[in-house]
């Protein structure tokens, strides 16, 4: 995908953000989609790409949502491991994360 966006749509690399393996941590992954909110060279209209391609889930919503269908979900790379700061279990992306 970087090297289409690059070689022929001739989209700078500066303007690419490439998180891969290690580096799709569920910290990075939301800091990067913060980081588009805040970006000044993203003007009105500008067309955004999210590309992810990696592992998904689906899960119920709580019952205290009192609904009833899923919750999409993408898996960062250090899911179901412990924060290394907080000690805290990393857990997945859940798409009303994605959305906010």
């Amino acid at each position: 995908m970087a090297n289409y966006l690059e070689v022929d749509l001739r989209t700078p690399s500066s303007q690419i953000v490439n998180l891969r393996n290690e580096e799709a941590t569920r910290s990075q992954i939301i800091q990067e989609l913060r980081n588009l909110r805040i970006n000044p060279n993203i003007k009105l209209g500008d067309p955004i790409l999210i590309y992810f391609a990696g592992y998904g889930a689906r899960v119920n919503v709580p019952d205290s949502w009192n609904a009833s269908y899923y919750v999409e979900l993408i898996v960062p790379h250090d899911c179901f491991t412990s924060d290394p700061h907080t000690g805290a279990d990393v857990l997945a992306i859940p798409d009303r994360t994605l959305g906010a």
